[in-house]
């Protein structure tokens, strides 16, 4: 079964998934599954080969076998919309990990909002550059089924090699690309010399995404240079805030710095001093995001939870919650959010 099937198949039982991989040490792959509350695995031939011996404690499902065996999983007739969808784990470079519990009512609104702002065509493709086990992975793949595209789904070796991707991108016409900054420059690389300008492999893209590092001013320039009749976005997001909470369209001559953008679609973004209130338009602050993206928390650790997650002060909404970026903005004159040092190890 494919992995994007698989996803699928949880959430419509009423479960939520913790991507898992295998190249990961035991010790890690089993405080993952501690903390978020597996209690099955489900992973074909290979995954039960790598995993099982790892994690004994969890029973073995059969993604093929899933829906017929006795006991196996079976549709729900109604989710709970603030039960959890997913928990997708930082990478623990400034600490332990931390699993962020995402539920379906955050999954609907990020996904939503991914369809206002790009509004996708029904013929749209993606590539699925991201593995599963990054959130980035969840705008692709339900954005792009959601709106009644394609999903491309490289293997794991095309995923990380740019002339494999840009020829999954040709032979599949792809329209919608999401990646890092650094990925895209060289995709860009490989459309620029597969055919002039453009390139074969990147004539069909309509839109490309960049997100989860910095976005460096001359690739804003060289996407327009090699895909002129493409648009280019910024997003910026925590997992916490599920996937994204800003984008910003990049056009050539934008300044010196490329601004993580505008608040995505039902989001709230304040600027916070170190007194806990909002600073002036333009000051410097640490970022908070508010609004429907704020995930529930962090599996299995109601402490971090509850330092990371408050209440939303600023807004009159019943339970509304904020969660602390750690990010250091302000507010550009012309309304985007500027990063002023943006944390980058997770």
């Amino acid at each position: 079964m494919l992995l994007p099937v698989a996803v699928l198949a949880v959430l419509r039982c009423g479960g939520a998934y913790l991507p898992l991989e295998r190249r990961n040490p035991a010790e890690r792959l089993a405080g993952m599954v501690t903390d978020a509350g597996a209690t099955v695995l489900l992973a074909d031939d290979d995954g039960r080969q790598a995993l099982a011996g790892l994690l004994p404690e969890l029973a073995v499902v059969d993604p093929d076998l899933a829906w017929s065996a006795p006991g196996g999983l079976g549709a729900a007739d109604q989710v709970d919309p603030d039960a959890a969808a997913y928990v997708i784990f930082t990478s623990g470079s400034t600490g332990r990990p931390k699993g962020v519990e995402v539920t379906h009512r955050n999954l609907a609104h990020a996904t939503r909002a991914r369809l206002l702002v790009y509004r996708p065509e029904p013929d749209s493709a993606a590539l699925l550059i991201p593995t599963i086990a990054f959130d980035s992975s969840v705008a692709t793949l339900f954005g792009t089924l959601c709106a009644g595209g394609c999903l491309v789904v490289p293997d794991d070796k095309e995923a990380t090699d740019p002339t494999a991707l840009a020829r999954l991108a040709a032979e599949h016409r792809v329209t919608d690309l999401l990646c890092v900054p650094s990925l895209y420059r060289a995709l860009l690389d490989e459309f620029a010399g597969s055919g002039g300008s453009g390139g074969s492999g990147g004539l069909s893209v309509r839109r490309a995404m960049v997100a989860g590092e910095s976005c460096p001013v001359p690739l804003v320039d060289r996407h327009h240079q090699v895909l002129p009749g493409a648009a280019l976005f910024n997003e910026y997001g925590p997992t916490e805030a599920t996937v994204w909470c800003t984008v910003q369209p990049l056009v050539p001559g934008g300044g010196e710095r490329v601004p993580i953008g505008r608040p995505t679609p039902g989001t709230r973004l304040y600027v916070v001093g170190p007194d806990g209130e909002r600073v002036p338009y333009g000051s410097r602050g640490e970022l908070y995001v508010g609004g429907p993206g704020v995930a529930a928390g962090y599996a299995g650790r109601p402490g971090l939870t509850a330092e990371r997650f408050l209440p939303d002060r600023f807004t009159a909404v019943p339970g509304a919650r904020v969660y602390r970026t750690g990010d250091l903005v302000r507010f550009r004159t012309d309304g985007a959010l500027g990063s002023w040092a943006a944390r980058t190890a997770r």
